[in-house]
């Protein structure tokens, strides 16, 4: 007998050679992505800072309690976010309160303080349309 034909003889099979290895197709462990019970960021906060330009209805301010104030040419929604009515340039400036609690988000805010608004100061969102006058050319029609 040949030496190769001996080894093959007296090999005995293995239970290993039968069994298949399977490895796993993902990582083990927990997502940063769609974590349970925890909702989304809602974006508030400044959208528009002092002096950018902005467009008709941009939103300027995303807040959840009303914490700054429409000025000129500036709208508030009915979730208290601020936008622009005319295209222009925003401007922030800190003004003395002086409530009309006529309006139904005034009074609902400030019901309580209402005997006591004297020298309350707060944060007013303006926007300065563009002057026109660069906009127009005069032609002479004689």
């Amino acid at each position: 007998m040949s030496f190769v034909s001996n080894i093959i003889i007296n090999l005995r099979p293995c239970n290993v050679v039968n069994s298949v290895v399977r490895w796993a197709s993902k990582k083990a462990g927990g997502s940063s992505r769609n974590r349970k019970g925890h909702a989304p960021g809602k974006r508030r906060g400044i959208k528009a800072q002092d002096g950018t330009i902005v467009t008709q209805s941009s939103i300027l301010l995303r807040q959840l309690n009303i914490r700054c104030h429409p000025g000129l040419n500036v709208g508030i929604g009915k979730d208290g976010s601020l936008y622009a009515l005319q295209p222009g340039k925003v401007l922030i400036t800190c003004e003395k309160f002086q409530p009309n609690f006529d309006k139904y988000w005034t009074d609902r805010v400030y019901k309580s303080r209402k005997d006591n608004m004297v020298n309350v100061y707060k944060k007013y969102f303006h926007v300065i349309p563009e002057p026109l006058e660069p906009k127009f050319r005069l032609v002479d029609t004689v």
